[in-house]
């Protein structure tokens, strides 16, 4: 994960506060310079409550009151505490990875094995999130439509939940919810 070129760490508090730091960097190509972002916060609470009702809206199901009711939510706490996320992203166009290691092959193959989003509670693994071919993210269809978004099949990534917080969060013994 070292030679990742794209690395994300991000906190994401109570109080819907996103703090992150974000790198951009290619080791062997020391003319392409680094790009990075240190302990950024921002409050993202309003641009839930407007995305979220954009969604909600869509599906017309609810009415007025009920979708107030819905968005009530952000009026509170984060329901499952604390979270904290750590990407590391790779770009697999050829030319690309020249610029950033020297064995594709080893690359590709730990990608093929390891690539997707997994989900932590304190130390313990919640199954089956980020297995090969557990999009949960739906990142692949969000790259379908926009070429810019990563993809979970170039991602290895880790959610990290703290189980004293995050109780509303259920996980399934067999299957695939939180």
């Amino acid at each position: 994960m070292k030679i990742a070129p794209y690395k994300f760490t991000a906190l994401l508090d109570k109080d819907y506060n996103l703090t992150f730091d974000y790198i951009c960097e290619f080791e062997l190509n020391e003319d392409f310079g680094k790009r990075r972002i240190d302990n950024k916060c921002i409050n993202i609470k309003g641009e839930l409550i407007k995305k979220s009702k954009v969604e909600l809206e869509k599906e017309e199901i609810l009415t007025e009151i009920e979708l107030d009711e819905q968005l009530e939510i952000f009026n509170r706490p984060l329901p499952f505490g604390t979270v904290l996320l750590e990407s590391y992203t790779y770009d697999l166009d050829p030319e690309t990875l020249r610029n950033y290691t020297y064995d594709s092959k080893t690359l590709k193959s730990v990608l093929k094995f390891h690539a997707g989003i997994k989900v932590f509670k304190d130390e313990m693994r919640v199954f089956n999130y980020g297995e090969p071919g557990n999009d949960w993210l739906e990142l692949e269809n969000r790259r379908v439509n926009n070429k810019s978004w990563i993809s979970n099949n170039l991602n290895i990534g880790f959610v990290y939940l703290d189980s004293q917080n995050s109780n509303c969060l259920i996980e399934k013994l067999i299957g695939k919810d939180l």
